[in-house]
């Protein structure tokens, strides 16, 4: 081969990528593999596939990337990532904590260590998780809601409220010139259904949610706040079409949701998808 040929497939797959070309970017990256199996060869391909939902590959080759480069901090993110939203939580939590060992400073990652660990239901290890976050980034929103989604779960309502509260003065501390972000509106709307200012939650999420109707995370959020106002009818058609467009039935796994899960037809969507 001419010198810097095995470079040419990963070079034309990042090309399609760019361009949105997906089967070409994913046939790009296979052929690069082939022809050179480096780590990051492997992450290129894996991360395309874990975005097109070829989650079993993209676990597949993610492994691969560690086997091959044992530590590397790049996989050890996306698989624990991938292991999180589709796959094993206890592994995603070993994942995370292997990595915190290599990188304690990270606020990111005791965040999502906080998140798997409340899926499994340990919200004392969530609130510990969540409370390492923030000594990394004391105001992050997201950990600072996640917190009191936690605390909230473990009966400490007080607490959580203060917290919800914090979050909406944050949310107004930062807001920018040109008003809040879609997600940061969502974010106020659940934190107002939490302190029972329900009428005005529902008026942002649904305001909110008319924006980016499709996008899985703010449906999420939206039924969070219908179910918070006794809107079940509501919540239902937003955790309906947030799985159906991608989103796991593990993230409807929390009290707020519990009026719907008598609901047979949602319930069987739940089922299928947890498949």
């Amino acid at each position: 081969r001419r010198p810097g040929e095995p470079q040419l497939p990963r070079v034309r797959a990042e090309l399609a990528e760019r361009l949105g070309r997906t089967d070409e970017a994913l046939a790009g990256w296979r052929a690069a593999v082939e022809l050179a199996p480096t780590w990051r060869n492997l992450y290129g391909l894996a991360s395309l596939e874990a975005e097109t939902g070829r989650i079993a590959d993209a676990r597949r080759h993610f492994e691969q990337l560690l086997q091959i480069s044992p530590g590397n901090l790049w996989g050890l993110e996306r698989l624990a990532e991938l292991e999180l939203f589709y796959g094993d939580l206890e592994r995603a939590e070993r994942l995370y904590l292997e990595y915190i060992a290599k990188a304690p400073s990270q606020r990111t990652f005791f965040t999502n260590l906080g998140i798997a660990r409340s899926l499994l239901g340990n919200h004392e290890g969530a609130i510990e998780a969540y409370e390492q976050a923030l000594l990394i980034e004391p105001n992050h929103i997201y950990a600072t809601l996640n917190l009191a989604d936690s605390r909230l779960a473990l009966g400490q309502t007080q607490e959580a409220m203060a917290l919800y509260r914090k979050v909406l003065r944050l949310l107004e501390r930062n807001r920018p010139p040109g008003g809040p972000s879609l997600d940061d509106s969502m974010v106020q709307a659940q934190c107002l259904a939490y302190l029972g200012k329900t009428r005005e939650a529902v008026e942002i999420a649904r305001r909110s949610l008319a924006q980016r109707p499709d996008d899985p995370d703010m449906l999420h959020s939206a039924a969070v706040v219908h179910a918070l106002a006794g809107d079940l009818h509501s919540a239902r058609a937003a955790v309906r079409k947030a799985i159906e467009n991608g989103m796991q039935p593990r993230f409807f796994d929390l009290a707020v949701f519990a009026g719907l899960r008598d609901d047979p037809e949602l319930r069987d969507l739940l089922a299928r998808s947890d498949r």
